[in-house]
């Protein structure tokens, strides 16, 4: 094979790798957003993204800033938040808790703590800045005690215990106009 040859055939596993990502499952972009909470938007101000990878391990704690209008248009279409977020085929082997208001169940408490750990060590370990690790539980703490606020989470079960392997833990404020998001592959 000649190097055009070669060269074409690179350009098109290129494209088609391209292609076959799903928009959905790049965080960050609106798609991605759209599948959590169900409107697109683009953060509206920096993102704090914390994260750390060990061998398969991997943590993080992200603060997403909600833009206005976004935060509205939540407050107005929230009966439509317990349908959401969307789980994605690679993560049907999870247990999924929507979007809920209120008390945290006995599994939703397990679910955070573990959340809770990998994110404060995503802090920790990636020297992220903008935060510090020991006020991710109180911002997360105290964003939860609002009646305004939900969460939702995922996570691998043995047993229906929570395991703190493929976990996901989000925490949406409207009113504040901010998205927590808790992450512990471990």
């Amino acid at each position: 094979m000649d190097l055009t040859s070669s060269l074409r055939w690179s350009a098109l596993a290129l494209l088609i790798v391209t292609a076959a990502c799903d928009r959905r499952d790049s965080w960050g972009t609106p798609e991605y957003f759209e599948t959590i909470i169900s409107l697109k938007f683009m953060p509206a101000a920096r993102v704090i993204r914390c994260q750390h990878e060990t061998g398969f391990d991997y943590v993080a704690f992200r603060v997403v800033r909600i833009p206005v209008s976004a935060a509205e248009a939540l407050r107005e279409r929230s009966s439509v938040l317990p349908s959401f977020p969307e789980q994605l085929p690679y993560e049907r082997d999870r247990k999924i808790q929507r979007w809920t208001r209120g008390e945290l169940s006995t599994e939703a408490r397990e679910a955070l703590e573990f959340a809770l750990s990998g994110a404060i060590a995503a802090v920790e370990e990636s020297r992220c800045d903008g935060i510090r690790a020991d006020h991710v539980r109180e911002l997360v703490a105290a964003s939860i005690a609002k009646p305004t606020t939900w969460h939702s989470y995922q996570f691998k079960s043995l047993d229906g215990r929570v395991l703190p392997e493929a976990l996901d833990f989000r925490v949406l404020d409207p009113v504040e106009r901010v998205l927590y998001e808790l992450v512990n592959f471990s």
